[in-house]
């Protein structure tokens, strides 16, 4: 995406979206790639995104009988996910306790660190 969109999507200025993708860039979570070439004269836009292990994402999903995490990285790529059974638990703080263990095993098996 070139800076005029996400400016526009985001509702920031030109030379705000300019200074936090070149901050970005400067610390490599975004990424410049060359737009396609048109056939038509100018100066082509510069494209950037996210690069796709520069972050991950965790979801987590508590249902009545079953807790679901997931570790993807900014692409969608699943990286790494686990299902806890709850048929049986009737504490909500036992859910809790379930829930949190899951997500630690998850982010451990996905290689990172719960900071990350």
């Amino acid at each position: 995406m070139s800076r005029p969109p996400i400016g526009k999507a985001t509702g920031r200025s030109t030379i705000t979206v300019d200074a936090v993708t070149t901050e970005s860039l400067n610390e490599s979570r975004v990424v410049e790639a060359p737009e396609p070439p048109t056939g038509s004269p100018g100066r082509r836009a510069r494209l950037r995104s996210f690069r796709d292990d520069s972050a991950h994402v965790a979801a987590i999903d508590i249902g009545a009988t079953r807790n679901r995490v997931a570790v993807s990285d900014l692409s969608g790529t699943l990286v790494a996910q686990e299902q806890v059974d709850l048929i049986g638990v009737t504490s909500g703080a036992t859910v809790l306790e379930l829930v949190c263990a899951a997500r630690r095993r998850t982010v451990a098996a996905a290689g990172l660190r719960n900071a990350e």
